[in-house]
């Protein structure tokens, strides 16, 4: 790896991508190359060059040091994330920030072409090759060499495609424009992954373990309802809506906006939540925002997965169970749920407030006739 090299004439200029099967190898060519030991006596040395070869400044970890402390939900989620799979999707890489002729001096010299396994161009899908702007490729090196965040390599993302939109905080990356691809919600913490266009367009770096506080979201409702904890703020909302929807006369403009505020939350049906019971709030939430949106696709899906969790002759009922069979109520109005959730109520003198809340709404619903 040459990246502190001693010539400056090359800032500023950008980085051809190129690929090469052998790092270690390619690496010890191109810093003869450029020092110029390849010259005839009676030639003239071509300009050095910068390059960086991420495989090899990237060191192998012991699979015994690392992948044993992944969690099963690590392996299950993120295949992708540990270092060793990172150098292993790098090792072909070799960036060289020189102008476009010196890089064709590189490809076409007699020690390349000569070589079994050959240094050649990385191209786009126009067969272009791809060159990666040098701020850019500063961002690239140092993320690398840190090892401060957590990142992969994927195929580009459609920038037409739905996603919120968020300004990365973390260095050296602040200031660029990122998708976010998952939201998930565990141990009291809300992680984001986000990714980001590179290489040309040609691939993508996917962002693994940001929090709240490394992103600005473009959409300021959306940094607000995953702030703290992101399922209590899902619920406030419903039990706002239903408030409006059962107990108020809502003009006009509140139910415009109401529909938006239902839209909204319909957006966050992918958070993963790691806890059990949150899980069950969750997909009881689901269930009533699908019913206030009046999608009948979804209620019908949410409602097979909350029966299917419910015992079935809903006796001795959990507080998850009592949920559950709350937000039955409200979407099939079927009178078994209502008392399922009343019982147990009336059995647990400390009862959450949340669910005399859900009552002291839907107490006026009129139960469907058996």
């Amino acid at each position: 790896m040459q990246y502190n090299a001693k010539d400056s004439e090359n800032n500023g200029q950008p980085w051809y991508v190129m690929c090469h099967l052998n790092p270690a190898w390619i690496e010890n060519m191109l810093q003869k190359d450029s020092e110029g030991l390849f010259c005839q006596e009676d030639e003239k040395p071509l300009p050095p060059y910068r390059f960086f070869i991420p495989f090899q400044a990237m060191p192998h970890i012991p699979s015994s040091s690392q992948s044993d402390k992944k969690s099963d939900y690590d392996r299950a989620y993120n295949p992708m994330t540990d270092e060793n799979s990172l150098r292993s999707d790098l090792r072909s890489f070799v960036f060289i920030q020189a102008p476009a002729w010196r890089i064709d001096a590189i490809v076409e010299s007699e020690w390349n072409e000569r070589s079994r396994l050959r240094l050649f161009y990385y191209r786009d899908t126009d067969k272009s090759p791809v060159t990666v702007p040098d701020d850019d490729m500063h961002r690239l090196i140092k993320t690398i060499q840190d090892r401060v965040l957590t990142f992969y390599l994927d195929q580009p993302i459609d920038d037409l495609a739905v996603g919120d939109k968020v300004i990365l905080q973390t260095p050296p990356w602040a200031g660029k424009t990122a998708e976010i691809r998952k939201i998930e919600f565990k141990q009291d913490r809300v992680r984001l992954v986000a990714t980001l266009n590179f290489f040309g367009r040609s691939k993508s770096i996917t962002f693994t373990d940001l929090s709240i506080g490394d992103v600005v979201f473009k959409d300021k409702e959306k940094r607000r309802m995953l702030s703290g904890n992101p399922i209590i703020n899902y619920e406030e909302e419903i039990i706002d809506l239903l408030s409006h929807r059962f107990t108020q006369k809502p003009n006009e403009e509140v139910q415009e906006q109401d529909k938006l505020r239902l839209k909204r939350l319909a957006s966050y049906a992918n958070i993963y939540v790691e806890d059990p019971e949150e899980q069950v709030r969750y997909l009881a939430l689901r269930l009533i925002c699908a019913y206030l949106r009046n999608d009948k696709a979804d209620v019908k899906c949410y409602q097979s997965e909350v029966q299917a969790l419910l015992p079935h002759q809903l006796l001795d009922l959990s507080f998850s169970d009592a949920y559950l069979s709350t937000a039955l109520f409200i979407t099939t109005r079927d009178p078994r749920y209502r008392d399922a959730a009343k019982a147990y109520r009336n059995a647990h003198s400390e009862c959450p407030d949340i669910l005399r809340r859900y009552h002291s709404i839907i107490k006026g619903l009129k139960p469907r006739k058996s």
